[in-house]
């Protein structure tokens, strides 16, 4: 709820050019999740040894949590909480297929109507920056740009700087936007 709360402040904040406040609420819901991750590790360490991977416990844990994916409206950010959990408490080394989410779990299954969760954009469709333009426009900031066309460049431009390996093309991306 707290995830939620604070989100809802977003599009208020950026339709009075208040970027101090977006910067606060990025910031405060990274932690919260970091927060979240913090407390679900210390737990597990807490109740049982973590020196030591248990694979067959951990084969079981993943298969369970996963069935318990098929009812949740955002199973993707349940995958990556599971991971994050998982990769604060083991060493990298068990960071594959067997442990971790590597794939979308429900990516096979018929799509769940979720779009007041998270809608999805592929930008194979139109390509990176018509979809990031698509993007910005769906959300309707009341609050008119300078110059969109050059937000847009110096978007991607951050984007591939932040990503300088994975050299993605169009069709291998996705955003899923909350």
């Amino acid at each position: 709820k707290l995830f939620q709360k604070i989100t809802a402040k977003a599009p208020h904040a950026f339709a009075n050019k208040d970027w101090q406040a977006i910067n606060d609420i990025s910031r405060l819901r990274i932690s919260y999740y970091d927060n979240r991750v913090n407390e679900t590790t210390q737990a597990l360490q807490k109740a049982q040894s973590t020196d030591e991977l248990n694979e067959a416990l951990w084969l079981e844990v993943k298969k369970i949590y996963q069935h318990f994916l098929c009812f949740h409206p955002q199973a993707e950010l349940a995958e990556t909480f599971y991971n994050s959990v998982f990769c604060r408490l083991y060493h990298r080394r068990y960071f594959h297929n067997d442990f971790i989410f590597v794939q979308a779990t429900l990516k096979d299954d018929p799509p769940v109507p979720v779009e007041a969760e998270y809608r999805s954009y592929f930008p194979v469709v139109d390509g990176l920056k018509p979809t990031i333009k698509q993007i910005i426009n769906h959300f309707d900031f009341k609050a008119s740009f300078v110059d969109l066309e050059r937000d847009i460049r110096l978007l991607v431009k951050a984007f591939y700087k932040q990503a300088p390996d994975t050299h993605h093309q169009p069709w291998q991306m996705r955003f899923d936007i909350l």
